[in-house]
């Protein structure tokens, strides 16, 4: 299942002419957070192998917009297309995870980290849908993905700081919205919807974890905002204080809004050490040196250690010795129950090719280039218990660290 995503952004937008005709466009010369969000549709084309971003705009198309007050008296089977604004979002994502197949058709939402301008996201965006979309053993069917206005610079590290906080903040109010579709659409006895079964998961990467601390410290006080309405939480290589998921801090609450969470680290992670050492004000990285303290971090809330992983197959037939071994590595007692369920879930992940050369220099990018990170995410979104997660080594508490192959 490969259809179309979503993207929510609070770049500034412009009308152009595109082709003789006026269309909707992102600045990408302008950073202002704004304080109002856009919605927009992404096709991925046929073959985006070797597009750039500026390329795959072309394949973004905005949906009108419109301020909503409300969600009253939309059915299930309403056309979403006559609608705009978030009417026509929340209702078509709906219809989509509604009609999608039994184990496809999860949605996940992202925020991307720095060094991510408009087109910089627009690429990432299709990586995403390569890895996590494309894949049967991935069960995200669609992308919800938030692209907050940074600089797409390595050189503009604070810039991007201060907006990520005002756009994370602006995320509670998208949050509010959904909650009230939610509780419109589905408590209206005269609509009798069907709950459509699916789940939608919640990422972040690198400095989007500030987005994502931001918004919960915009929501974490609210009582009537509070619903366990998301699947899993993913924490990639996270740029914050490795003391933010103790209490007093807006994520410690993160695990009442969801199922489970899981932070991905990785020691070696040059990326956050830059941070650490030379940009930031505070303290250690939660995405280099886990949490500060495991013991008083909230219950359901599991750290993955990916440093020991050699991070390359030299060969397809090196991929697969990796993937049945994971499989051999079940209990006898489990391999007759499991063994299918293990190659279904393992057995997509993009392999057979060396690591993204970025990725082996800094570290920082496991999940969307490294086949061992990408195969455990693959078994966190469709549920599996945490015990029965393959290729994971129990350290202690809730600490786990990845086996390489």
């Amino acid at each position: 299942m490969a259809g179309k995503h979503w993207i929510i952004t609070n770049r500034p937008v412009v009308r152009k002419r595109v082709g003789g005709a006026m269309v909707e466009r992102v600045n990408p010369d302008e950073h202002t957070a704004l304080p109002v969000f856009r919605i927009a549709t992404y096709t991925p084309p046929a073959n985006a192998e070797g597009m750039t971003g500026e390329q795959l705009e072309a394949f973004v198309e905005f949906v009108p917009d419109e301020y909503v007050s409300g969600y009253d008296g939309i059915g299930p089977g309403d056309d979403p297309t006559s609608m705009r604004g978030t009417r026509r979002l929340f209702t078509e994502l709906y219809q989509t995870m509604r009609d999608a197949p039994v184990e496809k058709g999860d949605s996940m939402f992202f925020m991307h980290g720095f060094d991510y301008g408009w087109y910089d996201s627009l690429a990432h965006l299709q990586r995403l849908h390569e890895v996590y979309s494309v894949p049967d053993s991935s069960p995200v069917g669609q992308l919800l993905y938030f692209s907050w206005p940074g600089y797409g610079d390595l050189g503009r590290y604070p810039s991007d700081q201060r907006i990520a906080q005002p756009s994370g903040a602006l995320l509670g109010r998208i949050y509010a919205k959904a909650l009230q579709f939610y509780r419109e659409f589905f408590g209206d006895p005269a609509n009798s919807p069907e709950f459509c079964g699916k789940e939608i998961h919640l990422a972040a990467h690198s400095m989007g974890n500030m987005v994502l601390q931001e918004f919960m410290r915009s929501i974490v006080d609210y009582r009537f905002l509070r619903a366990n309405i998301v699947g899993q939480t993913l924490l990639l290589n996270s740029d914050i204080d490795w003391d933010s998921l103790e209490p007093g801090h807006p994520l410690y609450s993160l695990p009442e809004y969801c199922n489970r969470v899981h932070v991905y680290t990785h020691a070696d992670d040059d990326a956050l050490w830059i941070s650490e050492n030379t940009k930031s004000e505070h303290d250690k990285r939660l995405g280099r040196h886990g949490p500060k303290d495991w013991r008083v971090i909230c219950p359901r809330t599991m750290i993955v250690d990916t440093t020991r992983l050699d991070g390359t197959f030299a060969s397809a037939a090196g991929a697969d010795r990796y993937y049945a071994d994971a499989v051999a590595s079940l209990s006898p007692a489990r391999q007759a129950r499991d063994e299918a369920v293990a190659a279904h879930v393992l057995g997509s992940a993009p392999r057979g090719r060396d690591v993204n050369l970025r990725e082996r220099m800094f570290d920082h990018w496991g999940y969307l280039h490294r086949p061992e990170i990408i195969a455990d995410v693959y078994q966190v979104l469709q549920g599996i218990s945490t015990p029965e997660v393959l290729r994971r080594e129990l350290r202690e508490g809730p600490l786990y660290r990845l086996q390489r192959r």
